[in-house]
């Protein structure tokens, strides 16, 4: 059961995130991200997820469903954040290929 989060910009830590959300998946791009911030446009559907790596680096993205009546928080939420995260892999590569290591 997902709980609904703060959805106005405060960046919140990936271990709270991953506890209000515990059916998504993890993956080993995970161990980069540091915290994670929801914005819900106001008057809109859309959500946008700003991800802050351990190293600094952020990534941003959004979701909205393609019929405003079939908006649900918590699904938008997710959502956007696995768009997000979807970016972070080309920079788990290059970590990788670094040697290093969160």
């Amino acid at each position: 059961m997902s709980t609904t989060l703060d959805i106005v910009g405060t960046k919140i830590p990936k271990d709270v995130f991953f506890k209000a959300h515990p059916n998504l998946i993890k993956f080993p791009v995970d161990a980069y991200i540091k915290d994670v911030a929801f914005y819900q446009w106001p008057g809109s559907t859309a959500i946008s997820c700003l991800i802050t790596c351990v190293n600094g680096h952020e990534e941003q993205n959004f979701s909205r469903p393609r019929q405003d009546r079939c908006f649900d928080l918590n699904t938008g939420i997710e959502a956007a954040f696995m768009r997000t995260r979807d970016q972070l892999w080309p920079l788990l590569s290059f970590m990788e290929r670094q040697g290093e290591k969160p």
